[in-house]
Formats: C-alpha cells, structure tokens, sequence
C-alpha cells in the first residue's frame, strides 16, 4: 500500500489473495432485495424461476434469508442471470449467525443452473450484521477471453456511540465448466467513528475504493487489479 499525503493512495492486488479489510458507513434499508418480494420489480415469473433454482440446491425457502437473495442479469451475456442464496446455518440472535454461500449462474428461460459456487460458513455476523449481498456487473475484464462479475456483501451496525461497517468484494470467473472464486473479500470501502453520549464530539474514519484493470500486467494469466482511494477521518469538537 503506497500512500500519498494522508489520505490517498493505491495499491496493487493480484487475483487469488484472500484480503479481508472494513468498509464505508451507509445507511440501508432493510428490504427484500430481490426474490420473493414484489415490491423490488421482480414480477411472478422471476419468482417461480427464482423457485425452480431452490429447488435444485434441494434448499427450501425457510432454508435462506429472503431479504438478502440478490439477483440480476448479466449485461454481457442476456440469456443468463446470476443468483445469490445466503443459507442459514446457525442463528442464535439478529447479530450472531452463519450463513454458507449459494452463487449460481443460470439460464434465464429455464432457471436450470448452469454453474455453481458453494462456500461453508461464507458470511459470519458477529458484531456487525450482514445487511445487503448485491452483484455487481462491472467492468472486470481479466484477459481476452474472461470477464468476472462481483459479489459485495456489507455488514454494519446501529451503534450510535460506535458505528461501524464493512463491505467486501468478491470476483467470480466461468472456467472449466465450473464457477470460480478468483478473488474474496476484498474491503472496498469502511467506516468506523467514535461519538460521545449526544453525538456532538467524536471522530469518524471513511475508507472508499475503486478498481481499475491494468491490462499491462498480469498473475495467473489474469490482469492486475488497481487499487486506488481515500480515507477520511472528520473530527468533531464539542462546542
């Protein structure tokens, strides 16, 4: 990590290393961000087929945390969309459970699961509550032939005195026949501040990150990540 002054910098990743960090504050609505809930744009038929994939996982749906499915078609390849499950594996209260990691591709007429990705005990909250998986479809191109999509998870709390959040970035890749976790848990931004009983003295700490492909430079036959951002800290003074 190279810095520049005190709150710039950019660091270069390459694929296949395990980095965990913490991410940037945001407020977040808890809602049902895709399946099984209408309210999110998704119609009946998006539901049924969203359906048809529990259904090859053999899951059922009390199995998974409707509220954080995520789903989404990929713009580079229309006929398919990628699914997210969190599976519960324990849960002994709202800031303490496990849940193991479903990732699918699919076809999007049928729902017949073409590629699969399955982590045990993916997302742990302990603290800090899993509040939103979302897929994201940027430009991730590792090589002539690869493009990855990506899978943020963001965790936080509703500490006052202590808030607090993290989001993580994972990159996925089609190789073999089979889907491939190229790159996990990668903070993509932070937060974290310290405020006194009437939130009027204290500080706050935000880190936020873009990647750019470096086409020039590659590890495992994959293009270099560039890693560039900032960090903040605000300091409050009590009057």
């Amino acid at each position: 990590m190279f810095y520049r002054g005190s709150i710039a910098y950019e660091q270069r990743s390459c694929l296949f290393l395990n980095v965990y960090h913490i991410m940037k504050k945001t407020l977040l609505l808890l809602l049902c961000t895709i399946v099984f809930c209408p309210k999110n744009g998704v119609g009946q038929a998006q539901n049924d087929l969203l359906k048809k994939v529990l259904k090859q996982l053999a899951l059922q749906e009390k199995d998974v945390e409707k509220t954080l499915v995520a789903y989404k078609k990929l713009p580079y390849a229309k006929d398919k969309s990628v699914v997210v499950f969190p599976k519960y594996v324990s849960k002994s209260d709202e800031m303490d459970y496990v849940f193991d990691a479903y990732i699918v591709v699919i076809d999007n007429l049928s729902g017949k699961i073409l590629y699969k990705f399955y982590e045990h005990e993916a997302w742990v909250s302990d603290g800090l509550r899993l509040d939103e998986i979302s897929i994201d479809t940027g430009l991730f191109i590792l090589n002539n032939e690869t493009r990855a999509f990506g899978v943020r998870v963001h965790f936080g709390n509703n500490s006052h005195g202590y808030p607090s959040s993290n989001t993580y970035l994972s990159l996925f890749v089609v190789e073999n026949n089979t889907l491939k976790g190229v790159l996990k848990n990668y903070t993509i931004a932070s937060y974290h501040g310290e405020f006194g009983p009437t939130c009027s003295d204290g500080y706050r700490e935000e880190m936020e990150s873009v990647i750019d492909i470096d086409k020039q430079h590659q590890n495992n036959q994959f293009n270099d990540l560039v890693i560039s951002g900032t960090v903040t800290t605000t300091d409050y003074l009590k009057k």
